[in-house]
Protein backbone atom coordinates (compact mmCIF):
# COMPACT_ATOMS: atom_id res chain seq x y z
CA UNK A 1 0.00 0.00 0.00
CA UNK A 2 1.29 3.80 -1.04
CA UNK A 3 1.72 5.61 1.78
CA UNK A 4 0.57 8.73 0.11
CA UNK A 5 -2.77 9.04 -0.80
CA UNK A 6 -2.48 10.59 -4.29
CA UNK A 7 -0.80 9.15 -7.57
CA UNK A 8 1.93 11.35 -9.34
CA UNK A 9 3.80 10.87 -12.20
CA UNK A 10 7.56 10.61 -12.75
CA UNK A 11 9.45 12.90 -14.99
CA UNK A 12 11.06 11.92 -18.26
CA UNK A 13 13.75 14.54 -18.84
CA UNK A 14 14.11 15.80 -22.33
CA UNK A 15 17.27 14.62 -23.90
CA UNK A 16 17.24 18.05 -25.68
CA UNK A 17 17.28 21.10 -23.13
CA UNK A 18 15.93 24.61 -23.35
CA UNK A 19 18.02 27.43 -22.36
CA UNK A 20 17.95 31.20 -22.43
CA UNK A 21 18.27 32.03 -25.65
CA UNK A 22 16.70 29.28 -27.37
CA UNK A 23 13.38 30.28 -29.35
CA UNK A 24 10.47 28.58 -28.13
CA UNK A 25 6.97 28.67 -29.83
CA UNK A 26 3.78 27.95 -28.15
CA UNK A 27 0.09 27.51 -30.14
CA UNK A 28 -3.31 26.16 -29.93
CA UNK A 29 -5.26 26.26 -26.18
CA UNK A 30 -5.75 28.56 -23.98
CA UNK A 31 -3.72 26.49 -21.92
CA UNK A 32 -1.07 26.16 -24.38
CA UNK A 33 -1.15 30.24 -23.48
CA UNK A 34 -1.06 29.55 -19.57
CA UNK A 35 2.14 27.22 -20.39
CA UNK A 36 3.72 29.87 -22.85
CA UNK A 37 3.53 33.10 -20.72
CA UNK A 38 5.07 31.35 -17.74
CA UNK A 39 7.76 30.25 -20.03
CA UNK A 40 7.86 34.48 -20.89
CA UNK A 41 7.72 35.58 -17.66
CA UNK A 42 10.89 33.04 -16.66
CA UNK A 43 13.10 34.94 -19.02
CA UNK A 44 12.71 32.28 -22.26
CA UNK A 45 12.92 33.51 -25.47
CA UNK A 46 9.24 32.13 -26.07
CA UNK A 47 6.53 33.47 -28.23
CA UNK A 48 2.61 32.40 -27.31
CA UNK A 49 -0.49 31.62 -30.01
CA UNK A 50 0.39 34.53 -32.46
CA UNK A 51 -3.26 34.11 -33.61
CA UNK A 52 -4.84 33.81 -30.58
CA UNK A 53 -6.50 30.57 -28.95
CA UNK A 54 -7.05 27.47 -31.48
CA UNK A 55 -8.51 24.70 -30.14
CA UNK A 56 -9.10 22.23 -33.35
CA UNK A 57 -6.20 20.69 -34.63
CA UNK A 58 -7.18 21.59 -38.24
CA UNK A 59 -7.28 25.05 -38.21
CA UNK A 60 -4.30 24.83 -36.21
CA UNK A 61 -2.31 22.74 -38.57
CA UNK A 62 -3.48 24.88 -41.53
CA UNK A 63 -2.24 28.12 -39.53
CA UNK A 64 1.36 26.42 -39.92
CA UNK A 65 1.05 25.82 -43.44
CA UNK A 66 -0.23 29.32 -43.95
CA UNK A 67 2.88 30.55 -42.42
CA UNK A 68 5.49 28.21 -43.69
CA UNK A 69 4.35 28.63 -47.12
CA UNK A 70 3.69 32.68 -46.92
CA UNK A 71 -0.19 32.33 -48.11
CA UNK A 72 -1.23 35.71 -49.08
CA UNK A 73 -4.91 34.68 -49.34
CA UNK A 74 -7.13 35.67 -46.52
CA UNK A 75 -10.59 35.46 -46.05
CA UNK A 76 -12.50 37.97 -43.93
CA UNK A 77 -15.80 38.29 -42.26
CA UNK A 78 -17.60 41.03 -41.18
CA UNK A 79 -19.16 41.73 -37.86
CA UNK A 80 -20.37 44.65 -36.69
CA UNK A 81 -17.76 47.20 -37.21
CA UNK A 82 -14.81 44.68 -37.33
CA UNK A 83 -12.94 42.36 -39.26
CA UNK A 84 -12.17 39.08 -38.55
CA UNK A 85 -10.13 36.07 -40.53
CA UNK A 86 -11.71 32.70 -40.01
CA UNK A 87 -8.42 30.93 -39.41
CA UNK A 88 -7.89 32.77 -35.94
CA UNK A 89 -9.13 34.00 -32.92
CA UNK A 90 -10.89 36.98 -32.19
CA UNK A 91 -7.45 38.54 -31.23
CA UNK A 92 -6.70 39.49 -34.89
CA UNK A 93 -9.12 42.18 -36.02
CA UNK A 94 -9.05 45.23 -38.49
CA UNK A 95 -11.41 48.19 -39.08
CA UNK A 96 -11.21 47.21 -42.88
CA UNK A 97 -10.72 43.97 -45.31
CA UNK A 98 -7.68 45.51 -46.58
CA UNK A 99 -5.79 45.88 -42.89
CA UNK A 100 -6.82 42.92 -42.20
CA UNK A 101 -4.91 40.97 -45.01
CA UNK A 102 -2.11 43.22 -44.08
CA UNK A 103 -2.06 41.83 -40.49
CA UNK A 104 -2.74 38.63 -41.35
CA UNK A 105 0.44 38.26 -44.05
CA UNK A 106 2.46 39.90 -41.70
CA UNK A 107 1.41 37.51 -38.59
CA UNK A 108 2.30 34.39 -41.32
CA UNK A 109 5.49 36.09 -41.71
CA UNK A 110 6.70 36.95 -38.61
CA UNK A 111 5.42 33.46 -37.86
CA UNK A 112 7.43 31.61 -40.55
CA UNK A 113 11.15 33.73 -39.24
CA UNK A 114 10.27 32.23 -35.83
CA UNK A 115 9.33 28.80 -37.10
CA UNK A 116 12.60 28.62 -39.01
CA UNK A 117 14.71 29.65 -36.32
CA UNK A 118 12.69 27.38 -33.26
CA UNK A 119 14.19 25.05 -31.65
CA UNK A 120 11.02 23.80 -29.64
CA UNK A 121 7.47 24.08 -30.91
CA UNK A 122 4.66 23.25 -28.19
CA UNK A 123 1.15 22.19 -29.53
CA UNK A 124 -1.59 21.96 -27.56
CA UNK A 125 -4.85 20.19 -29.09
CA UNK A 126 -8.45 20.99 -26.73
CA UNK A 127 -10.73 19.59 -29.14
CA UNK A 128 -11.93 17.08 -31.71
CA UNK A 129 -14.90 19.10 -32.33
CA UNK A 130 -14.65 21.48 -35.27
CA UNK A 131 -17.26 23.75 -36.66
CA UNK A 132 -17.21 23.69 -40.46
CA UNK A 133 -18.39 26.95 -42.38
CA UNK A 134 -21.24 25.38 -45.14
CA UNK A 135 -20.69 28.38 -47.42
CA UNK A 136 -16.85 27.90 -47.72
CA UNK A 137 -16.68 24.10 -46.72
CA UNK A 138 -14.21 25.08 -43.97
CA UNK A 139 -13.28 24.06 -40.69
CA UNK A 140 -12.85 27.43 -38.92
CA UNK A 141 -10.66 28.49 -36.41
CA UNK A 142 -13.26 30.98 -34.50
CA UNK A 143 -17.04 31.55 -35.53
CA UNK A 144 -17.03 35.33 -34.37
CA UNK A 145 -20.31 35.18 -33.35
CA UNK A 146 -22.07 34.60 -37.02
CA UNK A 147 -24.96 32.65 -36.84
CA UNK A 148 -25.50 29.28 -35.93
CA UNK A 149 -27.22 28.39 -38.42
CA UNK A 150 -23.94 28.77 -41.01
CA UNK A 151 -22.12 25.83 -39.13
CA UNK A 152 -22.12 22.42 -39.03
CA UNK A 153 -20.68 21.14 -35.58
CA UNK A 154 -19.00 17.88 -36.66
CA UNK A 155 -16.30 15.44 -34.26
CA UNK A 156 -13.71 15.15 -36.44
CA UNK A 157 -12.22 11.55 -37.60
CA UNK A 158 -9.28 10.25 -36.25
CA UNK A 159 -7.44 8.87 -39.25
CA UNK A 160 -8.15 12.42 -40.94
CA UNK A 161 -6.89 14.54 -38.14
CA UNK A 162 -3.64 11.94 -38.40
CA UNK A 163 -3.09 11.94 -42.04
CA UNK A 164 -3.44 15.56 -42.48
CA UNK A 165 -0.79 16.20 -39.12
CA UNK A 166 1.54 13.94 -40.70
CA UNK A 167 2.03 16.09 -43.62
CA UNK A 168 2.11 19.72 -41.36
CA UNK A 169 5.08 17.51 -39.50
CA UNK A 170 6.69 17.33 -42.90
CA UNK A 171 6.54 20.81 -43.44
CA UNK A 172 7.88 21.49 -41.02
CA UNK A 173 10.72 19.47 -40.24
CA UNK A 174 11.57 20.06 -44.16
CA UNK A 175 11.41 23.92 -42.89
CA UNK A 176 13.70 23.08 -39.78
CA UNK A 177 15.22 20.23 -39.45
CA UNK A 178 16.32 20.77 -36.43
CA UNK A 179 12.84 21.42 -34.90
CA UNK A 180 11.88 19.58 -32.06
CA UNK A 181 7.94 19.17 -32.15
CA UNK A 182 6.03 18.19 -28.86
CA UNK A 183 2.28 17.65 -28.64
CA UNK A 184 0.08 18.39 -25.63
CA UNK A 185 -3.72 17.80 -24.87
CA UNK A 186 -5.32 20.72 -23.11
CA UNK A 187 -6.88 19.61 -19.53
CA UNK A 188 -9.59 22.54 -20.14
CA UNK A 189 -13.06 20.82 -20.08
CA UNK A 190 -15.14 21.90 -23.15
CA UNK A 191 -18.43 20.94 -21.38
CA UNK A 192 -20.59 23.36 -23.80
CA UNK A 193 -19.81 19.64 -26.48
CA UNK A 194 -21.60 18.11 -22.80
CA UNK A 195 -19.59 15.58 -20.47
CA UNK A 196 -19.54 12.37 -22.42
CA UNK A 197 -18.06 14.55 -25.66
CA UNK A 198 -15.83 15.76 -23.95
CA UNK A 199 -13.93 13.09 -23.13
CA UNK A 200 -14.89 11.49 -26.56
CA UNK A 201 -13.11 14.43 -27.61
CA UNK A 202 -10.47 14.10 -25.67
CA UNK A 203 -9.93 10.37 -26.17
CA UNK A 204 -9.26 10.88 -30.24
CA UNK A 205 -6.81 13.72 -29.78
CA UNK A 206 -4.88 11.44 -27.36
CA UNK A 207 -5.35 8.92 -30.15
CA UNK A 208 -4.14 11.38 -32.71
CA UNK A 209 -0.78 12.51 -30.91
CA UNK A 210 -0.17 8.40 -30.48
CA UNK A 211 0.12 8.06 -33.59
CA UNK A 212 2.13 11.71 -34.80
CA UNK A 213 4.63 11.16 -31.39
CA UNK A 214 5.97 8.20 -33.85
CA UNK A 215 7.57 10.72 -35.80
CA UNK A 216 11.56 11.00 -34.61
CA UNK A 217 11.09 14.73 -34.08
CA UNK A 218 7.99 14.51 -32.11
CA UNK A 219 6.98 13.54 -28.22
CA UNK A 220 4.46 13.92 -25.80
CA UNK A 221 4.04 15.97 -22.94
CA UNK A 222 1.56 15.14 -20.28
CA UNK A 223 -0.11 18.52 -19.38
CA UNK A 224 -4.04 16.57 -19.91
CA UNK A 225 -2.37 13.56 -17.17
CA UNK A 226 -1.43 15.55 -14.70
CA UNK A 227 -4.22 17.79 -14.49
CA UNK A 228 -6.65 15.06 -14.51
CA UNK A 229 -4.77 11.84 -13.19
CA UNK A 230 -2.65 13.43 -10.69
CA UNK A 231 -3.97 16.31 -9.41
CA UNK A 232 -7.56 15.05 -10.19
CA UNK A 233 -9.43 17.24 -7.53
CA UNK A 234 -11.92 20.52 -7.80
CA UNK A 235 -9.64 22.45 -5.63
CA UNK A 236 -7.19 22.69 -8.81
CA UNK A 237 -9.58 24.86 -11.06
CA UNK A 238 -10.89 27.95 -10.93
CA UNK A 239 -14.56 28.95 -10.33
CA UNK A 240 -16.00 27.81 -13.42
CA UNK A 241 -14.61 24.60 -12.54
CA UNK A 242 -13.55 24.19 -16.46
CA UNK A 243 -10.26 25.98 -16.81
CA UNK A 244 -7.01 24.63 -14.17
CA UNK A 245 -6.22 27.59 -11.66
CA UNK A 246 -2.83 29.09 -10.61
CA UNK A 247 -2.08 26.50 -8.34
CA UNK A 248 -2.64 23.54 -11.33
CA UNK A 249 -0.04 26.20 -13.81
CA UNK A 250 2.22 26.39 -11.53
CA UNK A 251 2.55 22.31 -11.19
CA UNK A 252 2.12 21.75 -14.28
CA UNK A 253 5.01 24.72 -15.15
CA UNK A 254 7.60 22.82 -12.63
CA UNK A 255 7.20 19.46 -14.33
CA UNK A 256 7.91 21.52 -17.74
CA UNK A 257 10.92 22.73 -15.97
CA UNK A 258 12.04 19.45 -14.93
CA UNK A 259 11.21 17.59 -17.97
CA UNK A 260 12.90 20.50 -20.46
CA UNK A 261 15.19 23.10 -18.73
CA UNK A 262 18.76 22.32 -16.99
CA UNK A 263 18.82 21.97 -13.84
CA UNK A 264 21.18 24.85 -13.20
CA UNK A 265 18.69 27.53 -14.87
CA UNK A 266 15.59 26.49 -13.35
CA UNK A 267 16.55 28.13 -9.94
CA UNK A 268 17.29 31.48 -12.30
CA UNK A 269 13.91 30.92 -14.28
CA UNK A 270 12.08 31.42 -10.70
CA UNK A 271 14.16 34.86 -9.69
CA UNK A 272 13.70 36.36 -13.57
CA UNK A 273 10.17 35.88 -13.08
CA UNK A 274 9.64 37.31 -9.36
CA UNK A 275 11.64 40.30 -10.78
CA UNK A 276 9.64 40.61 -13.09
CA UNK A 277 6.44 40.22 -11.35
CA UNK A 278 7.94 43.23 -9.07
CA UNK A 279 8.21 45.14 -11.42
CA UNK A 280 4.76 45.17 -12.39
CA UNK A 281 3.69 45.43 -8.67
CA UNK A 282 2.41 48.86 -7.74
CA UNK A 283 3.29 49.62 -4.26
CA UNK A 284 1.19 51.43 -1.71
CA UNK A 285 3.97 53.91 -0.71
CA UNK A 286 5.65 54.34 -3.62
CA UNK A 287 7.89 57.34 -2.50
CA UNK A 288 9.11 55.25 0.95
CA UNK A 289 12.71 54.51 1.53
CA UNK A 290 12.09 50.60 1.76
CA UNK A 291 10.26 50.40 -1.83
CA UNK A 292 13.07 52.53 -3.27
CA UNK A 293 15.61 49.82 -1.37
CA UNK A 294 13.71 47.08 -3.05
CA UNK A 295 13.92 48.84 -6.16
CA UNK A 296 17.84 49.41 -5.88
CA UNK A 297 18.56 45.72 -4.91
CA UNK A 298 16.04 44.41 -7.72
CA UNK A 299 18.11 46.39 -10.14
CA UNK A 300 21.08 44.91 -9.18
CA UNK A 301 19.77 40.89 -9.44
CA UNK A 302 18.45 42.12 -12.55
CA UNK A 303 22.34 43.05 -13.85
CA UNK A 304 23.84 40.46 -12.12
CA UNK A 305 22.02 37.68 -13.66
CA UNK A 306 22.26 39.61 -17.05
CA UNK A 307 26.17 39.07 -16.66
CA UNK A 308 25.43 35.38 -15.79
CA UNK A 309 22.89 34.43 -18.32
CA UNK A 310 23.41 37.20 -21.44
CA UNK A 311 20.38 35.90 -23.42
CA UNK A 312 17.39 36.18 -20.86
CA UNK A 313 14.31 37.99 -22.11
CA UNK A 314 13.41 41.02 -19.66
CA UNK A 315 10.58 42.38 -21.74
CA UNK A 316 7.48 41.30 -20.54
CA UNK A 317 4.91 40.54 -23.42
CA UNK A 318 1.80 39.39 -21.31
CA UNK A 319 -1.13 41.08 -19.69
CA UNK A 320 -2.17 40.48 -15.94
Amino acid sequence: MKDSFRLSMDVIESQTKINFGDPILFLGSCFSEEIGNQAILSGLDATSNVFGTIFHPRPLGQLLLDAIHSEKEVESIKKDDLFFHWGSSGKIYALTSNNLKKRIIQEREALKDKLGKAKFLFITFGSAFAYRHLESDKLVANCHKQAGNTFQKELSEIKDLVDFWQGIIRNLINFNSNLQIVFTVSPVRHLKDGYVENNLGKACLIQVISELTKNQNCSYFPAYELVMDDLRDYRFYKKDLIHPNELAIDYVWNFFCKTYLPKEIVDVCEQVKQIKLGRNHIPLYPESKKVLENKIIMVQKEKNLSVNHPTIKWWLSILF
